[in-house]
């Protein structure tokens, strides 16, 4: 946890208001939901992929039992993504650490040609 904390304040010396920006996530998303998506950022979780021509891009997260979940600009996945759609902002973990690593420019990227890069988005294939 001290590694994110020291990049937001590396964060917060670059002009940019992350701790207001966490402040307001812990009250529109809970402390619960924020912690656990700093704990997937800290777990290293979180993989990038980006199709080379396209550059059409979507992250598989890894969460708890090792599942990997997909998440496509407002969407992912799993179940609690979508027991939370009705909500004013719906919103999981794996979401949430993904929109965490953008802002922050952590986790990994691997780019893949346009064919492979589909295979990605094969919520069926994540887990076999």
């Amino acid at each position: 946890m001290h590694e994110l904390l020291e990049s937001l304040i590396e964060s917060l010396k670059g002009g940019i208001d992350v701790l207001n920006d966490l402040l307001a996530l812990d009250v529109l998303i809970g402390p619960e939901t924020l912690d656990r998506a700093i704990g997937l950022l800290e777990a290293d979780t979180i993989t990038r992929f980006e199709s080379q021509s396209s550059k059409r891009e979507c992250f598989h997260v890894k969460g708890d039992h090792h599942t990997t979940y997909l998440c496509v600009e407002d969407f992912c996945s799993c179940h609690g993504f979508a027991a939370r759609s009705d909500r004013i902002i719906p919103m999981c973990k794996h979401l949430l650490a993904v929109q965490l690593s953008i802002g922050l420019q952590v986790g990994r990227t691997v780019f893949l040609s346009d064919d492979i890069f589909g295979d990605m988005l094969d919520v069926n294939k994540l887990n076999n």
